[in-house]
C-alpha cells in the first residue's frame, strides 16, 4: 500500500495517493498549499531533508502507470466516463452523479416515480439516494437470493459435500413421504431446491417441473439452517449470517432474518438498501470483495446465469403429502412461470415461449431480485456497472411474485428508466 501524507513543499501541490490490496484505488485525494491537511494515523511526516526524494520517487510511480496506460490524461479522461471499480468499508464512497457518468435529473425523476427509499451505485461508489435508505425494511420474495447465498457458503466450508446432496440427508422426514409416488422426495436436491424444481407438495417428480412455491422455500430455510448449520431463531443471524455475509461486506444497518413468533422460525430478511446494494456489488463483482473472493467466480456466474428453459415445465398444481405441520413463508404453490428467466432465486431477463422477453425496455443483460413484482427490489446491470435497490415503492406489484402483466410492465419502464439514468460514453 502506498500511502503518502506530507505537507507540500512551497509553490508545489501535494498528491495523495492511497492503495488498499490488490491494486483496488480506495481512494485519491488533492491538497494544494495552504490548505488544511488532515492527519495521518498510518503514516508520519516525512523528514524535510528527504522530502525531494520521495516526492520524486512519487513522480516515478505516476509517470510509469500513466506510460503502462497510454497517458495521464488519457487516464483522467477515462475515470470521468467509467468510474474506478472500488468497494465501500465502513461507509459508501459517495460520488456525484455528473463524476459518475450519470444523469441527475433523470435519477430524480426515477425517485419521484419510485418513491419509498432507494439507492443507485456505480463504480462501487454511492451515486445517487432518496427517502430513508438506512432503514430496515422486510424485502419479501427478494431475500431468496440470500438465502441461497448461505447455502452456497455451507457448500464451500464443507457442510455440504455439493449443491447435488439428497436434501433427506439433512431431513430424514422427506424419506416417508408419498409412498404412491415412488416416495419422490427421497430424491430432492439443495440444487433443486433453490431452481424451484423439487416439486415438494405437488405430484411431479423432482427436477422436472418449475414450482414457485412458499412452502418449498420454508422447507428450504428450515433444513438449511437448523440441520445444516444447526442454527435456530436468533443465532441464524448472529452465529450464521453476520460471520459469513453482514460482516464481510461491513454491513452499516444490523440486516436480520426476520424471527416469526410461532415455533421462532426463520422468515424474510430485513435490510436497507444501502446494505442491500453491498450484496449485490458482491454479485456484480463475481464473489469478489476488497480483493478477497469470497465465492468463486464460476459458482456466481452459475448461480446468475443458469435460467431454466422457456421450454422447461411448469407444475400442473396437484398435491402431494407434505412433512406434517409443514409451514410455508407467506404464499402458496404454483404462483408463477419461470418465464426462461428464473435462475436460482435469480430473475435474469430471458423470453419466455412466446419469444416474450420478461423486460422489454430494460436491458438484456438486467438480473434482479424482486419481492411483490418489484416494489422492492435489488437490480444488477453488468453491463452498466449499476447496482441499484429499493423498497416500499410505489409500483402496482401484488400481493405476492407473480408476474401480472400491469406489474410486469411498470417494473420494465422502472428498470428502463434505472438504465438510461447512465450517460452514453463518449467516442
Amino acid at each position: 500500500m502506498l500511502n503518502l501524507k506530507e505537507p507540500p513543499l512551497p509553490g508545489s501541490p501535494h498528491i495523495n495517493y492511497c492503495f488498499c490490496e490488490g491494486g483496488i484505488i480506495l481512494r485519491r485525494e488533492k491538497f494544494t498549499p495552504g490548505e488544511g491537511m488532515p492527519q495521518a494515523s498510518s503514516c508520519s511526516p516525512t523528514p524535510p531533508i528527504r522530502r525531494r526524494f520521495c516526492i520524486r520517487r512519487l513522480i516515478g510511480v505516476f509517470l510509469a502507470g500513466a506510460l503502462v496506460m497510454g497517458s495521464a490524461a488519457g487516464l483522467w479522461r477515462r475515470q470521468k466516463t467509467a468510474p474506478l471499480r472500488t468497494f465501500p468499508l465502513k461507509y459508501w464512497d459517495e460520488l456525484a452523479p455528473e463524476a459518475a457518468g450519470m444523469d441527475a435529473k433523470r435519477l430524480a425523476t426515477l425517485a419521484k416515480t419510485l418513491r419509498g427509499s432507494g439507492c443507485v451505485v456505480r463504480g462501487g461508489k454511492m451515486v445517487y439516494h432518496w427517502g430513508l435508505p438506512e432503514n430496515r425494511s422486510n424485502v419479501w420474495s427478494a431475500s431468496k437470493p440470500v438465502i441461497v447465498h448461505a447455502l452456497l457458503m455451507a457448500v464451500q466450508q464443507g457442510k455440504l459435500a455439493s449443491l447435488d446432496v439428497p436434501v433427506s440427508t439433512s431431513e430424514p422426514r422427506l424419506m416417508d413421504l408419498n409412498p404412491g409416488l415412488g416416495y419422490k422426495d427421497r430424491t430432492i436436491t439443495w440444487r433443486h431446491m433453490m431452481s424451484q424444481t423439487s416439486c415438494y407438495g405437488v405430484q411431479e417428480s423432482p427436477g422436472t417441473a418449475f414450482d414457485y412455491s412458499d412452502f418449498q422455500i420454508a422447507l428450504f430455510i428450515d433444513s438449511l439452517f437448523e440441520k445444516v448449520y444447526q442454527a435456530t431463531g436468533r443465532a441464524v443471524d448472529h452465529d450464521i449470517m453476520h460471520p459469513v455475509l453482514y460482516r464481510e461486506l461491513h454491513m452499516q444497518d444490523a440486516p436480520y432474518l426476520g424471527v416469526r413468533r410461532q415455533n421462532k422460525a426463520i422468515g424474510r430478511l430485513n435490510i436497507s438498501p444501502r446494505d442491500f446494494c453491498r450484496f449485490g456489488l458482491l454479485y456484480l463483482r463475481g464473489g469478489k470483495w476488497l480483493g478477497r473472493q469470497l465465492l468463486p467466480e464460476s459458482v456466481v456466474q452459475e448461480t446468475l446465469r443458469s435460467p431454466l428453459p422457456a421450454t422447461f415445465p411448469r407444475t400442473a398444481g396437484h398435491e402431494a403429502g407434505m412433512i406434517s405441520g409443514q409451514r410455508s413463508l407467506g404464499g402458496g404453490k404454483n404462483q408463477d412461470d419461470a418465464w426462461g428467466s428464473y435462475s436460482n432465486t435469480w430473475w435474469t431477463n430471458g423470453k419466455n415461449s412466446a419469444g416474450e422477453r420478461l423486460w422489454e425496455d430494460a436491458p438484456e443483460d438486467t438480473v434482479g431480485a424482486f419481492g411483490q413484482v418489484g416494489k422492492w427490489a435489488l437490480v444488477l446491470i453488468p453491463s452498466l456497472d449499476l447496482v441499484a435497490s429499493w423498497v416500499d415503492t410505489t409500483l402496482p406489484g401484488g400481493t405476492a411474485m407473480c408476474w401480472n402483466e400491469t406489474g410486469r410492465l411498470a417494473l420494465s419502464s422502472a428498470l428502463s428508466r434505472l438504465a438510461k439514468t447512465v450517460r452514453p460514453a463518449k467516442r
